[in-house]
């Protein structure tokens, strides 16, 4: 039986908010199934954004089938959910930071 969202977030204190954007014009399977505690799997349509709350440990994987032919369904990306994170207003314990090199003439 898979667990819902909504169970894991009482056992898991480390669900970060994420965000997937399908920029493709097919429709694409996002799942989530290597952890032994979570599991995810939803369709996104074209130039759908995918919001949703993730172990920041998980890797969101993108599905993609052509609909002529059904049975052969490919996997097109393996991305971790901390790449996905979005800010969602909640204090973090490690401020993620960016440092950029900007080069002088």
């Amino acid at each position: 039986m898979n667990k819902t969202i909504s169970s894991v977030r009482s056992q898991r204190s480390n669900l970060i908010l994420c965000c997937y954007f399908n920029a493709t014009s097919n429709v694409q399977v996002a799942t989530s199934k290597k952890l032994p505690d979570w599991s995810f799997e939803q369709v996104v349509f074209p130039g759908q954004r995918l919001l949703f709350e993730a172990p920041s440990d998980a890797y969101l994987e993108i599905h993609s089938s052509h609909i002529v032919d059904v049975d052969s369904v490919q996997q097109l990306l393996s991305i971790r959910c901390d790449r996905l994170r979005v800010d969602d207003g909640r204090e973090q314990e490690e401020p993620i930071l960016y440092k950029v090199k900007v080069a002088r003439d």
